[in-house]
């Protein structure tokens, strides 16, 4: 349609397209010469609605500072708006649900601009080279979300797009894509620490101007497309004894491949005992096993529980200080002596109380514990010291008993005698009845219980 005459107000400025949309609505094509550096696009042109913004559209219009879209507009085409390096202020209108390809890339100067509730695409380097971008997301929009001027989709497992970022940023395990030209012209970036393995798409890093260093956690290589680092000049920090693997995919873009240097420091009960210089991801060696009396050495272990020994990778890329893990060693104690034929052994741990111990009892005696060899008791509270097993034997001694003597009627030579169970008596006390004659000692006054005499 030539819309010269119906819009000669316009017509020096801007070309249109036929109807796209619907009957009535029209697509802006291309701005054919410069305009103001403060621009407003109408939403009708002689009653026509302008509901799209075409391919290349604005492209290169770098004097322009600040335009103005119309609540009309509902989607933005491929490079629209690039190469506008001027360009601080512009408004996505909440009608829009399509920001093309490349749409804003190279709008250096572009500050702030908020993906509306309806966008459901976002064209692969919509933000490239955008580094003073403020980027937010309507908190309704269920397909994209934004935090720290980077661009996710909404459960934040792909980047998108970045802006204003800061100069080290970290991109989670949980991404699995970095999609292309997602970072493309960012001159903010200095490092970049990439965990997990997410798929490093087309150009994602490339032309970034001040990136100088390249973190790589994963063991397994990610994959990466054409031209994702192109560019720059920066070193590749990777898991040490994955440096060849790495170096593979990374030889059209840097040599400088290097790993994380970390000063392991091993520790026997809090006390230093050897240090170990190594790197991220390196394999463990050379640690020697220390010695503890009582103990079994297991392993090295830091303080959030990892362990550590020779055979397995150094999985910090911090230093860090390790502290050897023991186990108490396990001993026996058998029983010998009277009372024990039925006694099964018992176990006791190194540098640990003994615990229970049986309790035997024998006639006429009375129990008094359990010892060693040596003469040495034991009792449940002893901490257990020796690095062998042992025999207890059971240990008794006899009762004391009280012989009292009673005259029935005459004068005992004493009148009690202390005497041991178990020791034979030889001789009793004597007694004197004047008129009679001392015939011995029974258990009754009257002579009828059992009769004691000597040896007994």
């Amino acid at each position: 349609t030539d819309w010269t005459g119906l819009i000669p107000q316009y017509f020096e400025q801007i070309m249109f397209d036929t109807i796209l949309v619907g009957e009535f609505e029209v697509c802006l094509s291309k701005v054919k010469w410069e305009i103001d550096d403060i621009y407003d696009l109408p939403s009708t042109l002689n009653g026509k609605t302008v509901a799209q913004i075409g391919s290349s559209a604005f492209a290169n219009q770098i004097q322009v500072t600040s335009i103005t879209l119309p609540s009309t507009i509902t989607s933005i085409g491929v490079n629209a708006f690039s190469g506008c390096t001027s360009l601080t202020s512009i408004n996505i209108p909440a009608n829009v649900t399509s920001i093309g390809a490349g749409a804003f890339a190279g709008c250096s100067s572009l500050t702030n601009i908020t993906i509306p509730a309806g966008v459901t695409s976002v064209g692969e380097g919509a933000f490239a080279g955008c580094s003073n971008l403020n980027i937010s997301v309507n908190i309704s929009n269920p397909n994209y979300s934004a935090q720290g001027n980077i661009l996710y989709n909404k459960a934040k497992t792909k980047i998108i797009g970045s802006g204003d970022v800061s100069a080290n940023i970290t991109i989670p395990n949980t991404v699995t894509e970095v999609c292309a030209s997602a970072f493309s012209g960012n001159t903010n970036l200095q490092r970049v620490d990439i965990y997990g393995m997410p798929v490093i798409d087309d150009f994602a890093f490339y032309d970034c101007a001040n990136l100088d260093e390249v973190y790589f956690y994963s063991y397994t290589v990610p994959e990466i497309g054409a031209g994702a680092f192109s560019d720059n000049i920066f070193t590749v920090y990777v898991p040490y004894n994955k440096q060849s693997s790495y170096y593979t995919i990374f030889s059209g873009y840097t040599d400088n491949i290097d790993s994380i240097p970390i000063t392991v420091t091993l520790k026997k009960d809090g006390v230093a005992y050897q240090t170990v210089n190594t790197y991220y991801g390196a394999d463990i060696s050379g640690m020697t096993d220390p010695y503890k009396e009582g103990y079994t050495f297991n392993y090295w272990v830091d303080t959030e529980g990892n362990t550590y020994q020779n055979g397995d990778v150094w999985d910090s890329t911090v230093d860090l200080a390790v502290e050897a893990d023991w186990t108490a060693r396990q001993f026996h104690i058998t029983f010998s002596g009277y009372g024990t034929e039925d006694l099964d052994a018992i176990s006791v741990t190194y540098d640990q109380p003994i615990g229970t111990l049986p309790v035997i009892s024998k006639t006429g005696n009375t129990f008094n514990g359990w010892k060693d060899e040596n003469g040495v008791y034991y009792t449940a509270d002893t901490i257990w010291q020796r690095t062998s097993n042992l025999m207890l034997t059971s240990d008794f001694s006899p009762n004391e008993y009280t012989i009292t003597y009673n005259g029935n009627g005459g004068t005992a030579s004493v009148a009690e005698q202390d005497v041991e169970y178990g020791t034979v008596i030889s001789s009793f006390a004597t007694a004197n009845k004047t008129g009679y004659t001392f015939t011995g000692w029974n258990m009754q006054a009257d002579g009828t219980g059992e009769t004691i005499s000597t040896p007994y």
